[in-house]
């Protein structure tokens, strides 16, 4: 996954969803769909768009960092294992 181009898109639905870009066919594989409801929407500073990409955003960056972190508290149980 890390070569690949994802877009934002909007569905005739109304659903905002993450997909692989070019994949462009109502029927594609949507890796995340996000419905705001109208009660956000009509509270909302940003385009629903720029929104959505937002909180992407900031999930993923939060979910690397704790992966990240996870990886440091364990690195010192594998180095304390290892025998010379």
């Amino acid at each position: 996954m890390d070569d690949e181009v994802f877009e934002l898109v909007e569905l005739s639905s109304g659903t905002i969803a993450l997909k692989r870009h070019g994949d462009d066919s109502e029927n594609a594989e949507c890796l995340i769909k996000i419905e705001i409801g109208p009660e956000i929407e009509k509270n909302l500073s940003v385009e629903r768009m720029e929104f959505v990409r937002i909180m992407l955003e900031a999930g993923f960056s939060e979910a690397a960092d704790r992966h990240q972190s996870h990886y440091e508290e364990e690195l010192p149980l594998q180095h304390s294992q290892l025998l010379h």
